[in-house]
């Protein structure tokens, strides 16, 4: 199916049940309610399976505002639709089979605000029996039934929750689906609000709380029932754009599962307790266990509760493998989770002029993150205006995480056209590739990996003053050879690359002895990078790092696209510098490193970022970069992103 915007509904998920189709059968078994309780204006409304959907995915709830009392402009403003129990003083339980009836109370958002009315709003995916009603403009019996029984039910859990007098928001009964005025994308931003002002939200998640852990989280419970909680957070809901987007303007959500109980903590506290509780016992913990529970650090920043600002690069590893309908809301989510509010009015319906749109907002706002994305580098299917080939967010485009600190100078935009204030450290002069030999063999690789074991452990945190660089080619040669002796080289390593550098290094020794000839080459690969880390010259600043778990060190700061180190000369005063750094195409003399003042990402050293340019045409980046001399000539250079493919 082809959107208006341009973009393919490749993945029809979004119409799925709560839990990878665990619903499936049970929606074909269920039968709609023969009557439907809903209290309108004080009365009850006499409505059954038959007229219930007809009645509220149309005009039937519409009401003045429950508080001021002035009817609603709807080609402006969605009316805040809330469900209740009423004056009802006992509250059953969610499972009931006796529903009670539920009112409807219509507000404008701005009357629930100015008299601090608390609603609670639910996010959920939809069923497909829903998604279907919705699609078709024709009801059905299980649309009919989910429709009725989840919202109320919904509601009940959340009046055992939060108190008997509590306000739902739910989509399924909240919007008139089926006026065209409230369909599609037009609506979104309504919503959007609609979660920030709610008092709490609801993520109808599905499957079954992670009790054990719920009510002993420590090291050795949550490892003991590590594939149950993974399960849990495997649900439907957390592959969905939407819901991501809607617990970060919410600032958070409370999780329900199928039995509709709500966690009594807040998401976000559940697995900060939960990444408090592995970071701190790391030395309990074997190489293999800490491996098994990294998928915790890899959840989404919205369910973490992490207050720091997104850049235009960590929102596209954030929401790349999403599901959503087509790539314009892709884009609207993304300028969502920016808090880029104007994409209500301004945002191109066209999905490629969509997606540079939201890059000069951010570049305006002083986010130098487009600078720095790995392009696209193979034949684009789309034609149009680009990014670096891109026309749409897509994965692998960053990994550089969050901004720590912004550059010191905002880049300046004109025509089209974004020019940045940079500091030149030199030319390129030679790059060496750090990639481990093909034909090195497992024995041969061990021999140079024991001995760089023993000179690693010679080196204290303490010496870390700079010394010669280590000749990475050297070090290859010395694998291939099958050399018994030590390298011939004097490394410098701060804590934290001395750390990491031990731990692979023993690990490398450990794997050989215990099953002979299988090695992991990303290991190598990693050691490798590390070296290359460990010899820049002059050492980067990376301290701030020290507050992360190894195996996110590991991930972030051992990167195999990195495959290069780059000797820089200062073109002032020739002094050399040397980098790792991730090259997209060879350099040519013409080559030159710039590094951007003060900007910091998450896994950069400080200050450290460096693009690498020939001529106009950027062909590289690099994380850990910083000047040998004090020459440090600034410099505007240019980059015009909407490039035609």
């Amino acid at each position: 199916m082809v959107y208006p915007d341009g973009g393919v509904m490749r993945n029809r998920s979004w119409n799925k049940p709560y839990i990878h189709g665990s619903y499936e059968k049970a929606e074909t078994k269920c039968t709609a309610p023969l009557s439907c309780k809903v209290i309108l204006k004080g009365k009850e409304q006499g409505l059954t399976a038959k007229t219930f959907l007809q009645s509220c995915w149309t005009a039937a709830f519409d009401t003045a505002c429950f508080v001021c009392e002035e009817p609603f402009d709807l080609t402006k403003e969605l009316p805040v639709r809330l469900i209740g129990l009423g004056q009802q003083s006992v509250v059953l339980e969610p499972l009931t089979t006796d529903l009670p009836s539920f009112s409807v109370e219509n507000y404008h958002l701005q009357c629930l605000q100015g008299n601090q009315i608390d609603f609670v709003a639910v996010s959920h995916p939809w069923h497909g029996s829903v998604a279907n009603a919705y699609a078709q403009h024709i009801a059905n019996s299980e649309a009919v039934r989910q429709c009725y029984e989840n919202p109320l039910r919904t509601l009940l859990a959340a009046a055992r929750r939060f108190g008997p007098h509590c306000l739902l928001w739910h989509d399924y009964v909240s919007i008139p689906q089926w006026r065209d005025e409230f369909r599609g994308a037009t609506i979104l931003p309504q919503v959007f609000n609609i979660f920030a002002a709610s008092h709490a939200v609801i993520l109808h998640a599905g499957g079954q709380l992670p009790m054990h852990i719920i009510q002993r989280p420590n090291l050795t419970t949550i490892i003991e029932h590590n594939m149950d909680l993974k399960k849990f957070f495997e649900a439907h809901i957390y592959t969905r754009l939407w819901p991501i987007v809607e617990v970060a303007r919410a600032g958070g959500a409370f999780v329900m599962d199928d039995d509709y109980k709500i966690m009594e903590s807040k998401l976000s506290s559940f697995v900060e307790e939960i990444l408090i509780v592995i970071n701190e016992s790391v030395s309990m913990t074997s190489d293999l266990e800490r491996a098994s529970l990294q998928w915790i650090n890899k959840l989404p920043l919205s369910f973490r509760g992490q207050p720091w600002e997104r850049c235009f690069g960590y929102v596209c590893d954030e929401i790349a493998n999403l599901g959503c309908r087509s790539l314009r809301d892709k884009c609207i989510g993304a300028a969502e989770l920016l808090k880029i509010s104007e994409y209500a009015t301004e945002l191109p319906n066209d999905a490629s002029n969509a997606f540079l749109w939201l890059v000069e907002k951010q570049v305006m706002k002083n986010d130098c993150s487009p600078l720095f994305l790995r392009p696209y580098l193979e034949k684009s299917p789309y034609r149009g205006r680009s990014l670096k080939g891109h026309t749409h967010i897509s994965d692998k485009m960053w990994d550089w995480g969050l901004q720590v600190h912004p550059a010191s100078k905002l880049p300046r935009v004109q025509d089209g056209t974004v020019y940045f204030s940079v500091c030149l450290i030199g030319a390129i002069t030679s790059e060496v590739l750090l990639d481990v030999p093909l034909g090195a063999s497992n024995i041969q690789a061990s021999n140079a990996f024991t001995n760089l074991l023993k000179l690693v452990n010679q080196t204290t945190n303490t010496s870390l003053k700079g010394v010669e660089p280590v000749m990475l080619s050297h070090l290859a040669q010395i694998i291939n050879q099958a050399s018994q002796s030590a390298p011939e080289v004097s490394v410098s390593l701060c804590k934290i690359v001395t750390n990491i550098l031990r731990t692979l290094l023993r690990r490398d020794l450990v794997s050989l002895s215990s099953d002979g000839q299988q090695r992991l080459p990303s290991q190598h690969s990693s050691i490798i990078s590390l070296l290359a880390l460990a010899t820049s010259y002059p050492l980067p600043d990376i301290r701030h790092l020290e507050c992360l778990d190894f195996n996110v060190l590991q991930r972030h700061v051992c990167d195999p696209l990195e495959r290069s180190m780059l000797s820089v000369m200062c073109t002032d005063c020739s002094r050399m510098s040397e980098f790792r750094a991730e090259l997209w195409q060879k350099p040519t003399t013409r080559a030159r490193l710039y590094q951007m003042p003060d900007l910091t990402y998450q896994y950069t050293a400080k200050g450290g970022t460096g693009v690498i340019m020939d001529g106009k045409n950027v062909i590289g980046r690099a994380r850990f970069c910083a000047s040998a001399c004090s020459c440090n000539r600034s410099i505007e250079i240019e980059m015009n992103w909407a490039q035609s493919i």
